[in-house]
């Protein structure tokens, strides 16, 4: 069962205690979503709102809407589009980090385990990133 929470920029967020990630950002145009789970309750205020703020990064940018105009590019260089995604989450690391939560946001990644697949670069590289090291 998912429950509304407070809105974060205006896009909906909803509890899903199915979530096995912190938090996921879903849907296209209008119809977007910030997902959190049960990992999201252990985080502190701000690493919570450094967390929203990533999800919203993503939709503000309207990431998803730009993975599914580039997915033909999997036909093409499945390496061009792996880049693509991984910049995207540099991208939205730099949203959360431009609202105040950079800070916030490395110190949530230093606390976790790396995350599983390609589509999200290393937690080191995001924090170096978001730190200036």
């Amino acid at each position: 069962m998912r429950t509304a929470l407070t809105p974060c920029l205006g896009i909906p967020v909803f509890y899903d205690p199915d979530l096995k990630n912190i938090s996921d950002s879903r849907g296209l145009w209008r119809w977007k979503k910030i997902l959190i789970g049960p990992l999201f309750l252990r985080l502190s205020e701000r690493e919570a709102g450094a967390a929203l703020l990533h999800e919203a990064g993503h939709c503000k940018l309207r990431h998803l809407e730009k993975r599914l105009t580039m997915a033909w590019l999997v036909l093409i260089s499945p390496q061009r589009l792996l880049r693509f995604c991984l910049d995207q989450e540099h991208e939205a690391d730099r949203f959360a980090a431009q609202c105040g939560y950079g800070a916030d946001l490395a110190g949530l990644f230093a606390r976790m385990e790396q995350q599983k697949g390609w589509f999200h670069p290393k937690l080191s590289e995001r924090i170096a990133r978001l730190t200036g090291d």
